[in-house]
């Protein structure tokens, strides 16, 4: 059990919360908006399976880049000073940390999405569909950012 004087100020951090919440919405609203007019452009009926190079490379760029900006947040967070009491700090390097594992995927996602525009595929929209998912389950919630300040500052 962390003790009272471990506890972060959530009171305090409203306001960088707030930020890096407006900073992911923003990252996410980016690629639905393009997905959106690249919706009113293409011709869903056209779309189709056929897994052609450039379709594979942009589906497996995709794939890895995902499965890295999950590493690359475990390991950027994880930078945080332990010994430090500023839960604004710890807040600070998460921030950090959120805003490359959404950048991250917001690039895999809108490549995905211009190579459905240009070759008509259906995977490469399933994995930019997959990117926004991503990071609406990934999106920074209150409750998981103190349990991470909590887990930093034990």
């Amino acid at each position: 059990m962390s003790s009272p004087h471990n506890e972060p100020p959530m009171s305090e951090l409203a306001k960088p919360i707030r930020t890096l919440k407006i900073i992911c919405g923003a990252l996410i609203a980016g690629v639905v908006i393009f997905g959106i007019i690249l919706s009113a452009i293409i011709d869903f009926e056209k779309l189709h399976a056929e897994p052609k190079l450039l379709v594979l490379m942009a589906a497996g760029f995709g794939m890895v880049m995902f499965m890295t900006s999950y590493v690359m947040f475990g390991m950027l967070s994880a930078q945080t000073d332990a010994r430090s009491d500023d839960a604004g700090s710890h807040l600070g390097v998460m921030q950090t940390a959120w805003i490359v594992r959404f950048a991250i995927i917001e690039s895999a996602s809108f490549l995905n999405l211009i190579v459905t525009m240009i070759q008509d595929s259906i995977i490469t929209l399933f994995v930019a569909v997959l990117g926004i998912l991503l990071m609406v389950v990934a999106f920074p919630r209150n409750s998981v950012i103190e349990s991470l300040l909590r887990e930093r500052m034990k």
